[in-house]
């Protein structure tokens, strides 16, 4: 007979709640781009259900995070949302830009929606 530990087993139910009330799916259309021009590094998030909120995308090079502003166009080490106070439903372009001269490397991607002026970075407040 298993004996399940009570906490590891809310937590879990917890988060499995959690995640089904806010749920967005990150994508691109390829995990490998050339950067001589000739290929265009996309993508994209989806939202099956509305959420409401401030939208962060960032990435995290050389350990430091670097966020997507400007429309989608800069990245920025300060951390301020792509879109402030909106609601999300469907499917929204994050960025598309030219691979040419993106050195390479492994940039993942991380995208939150928070309430409206809080800290993504700050994990002591509930996000979306």
């Amino acid at each position: 007979m298993k004996k399940f530990k009570l906490k590891p087993v809310l937590l879990a139910l917890g988060l499995s709640v959690f995640s089904q009330m806010a749920t967005a799916v990150l994508t691109s259309d390829r995990a490998v781009v050339k950067n001589d021009g000739s290929e265009r590094v996309i993508a994209k998030v989806s939202f099956p259900t509305p959420v409401t909120g401030d939208l962060y995308v960032a990435t995290q090079v050389g350990g430091q995070f670097l966020f997507l502003t400007n429309g989608g166009n800069e990245f920025t080490t300060d951390v301020v949302p792509l879109v402030s106070n909106s609601e999300y439903v469907g499917e929204h372009v994050l960025f598309d830009f030219s691979g040419a001269g993106i050195a390479p490397g492994r940039y993942p991607l991380y995208q939150v929606v928070t309430q409206p002026g809080t800290d993504p970075l700050d994990f002591t407040k509930e996000c979306a």
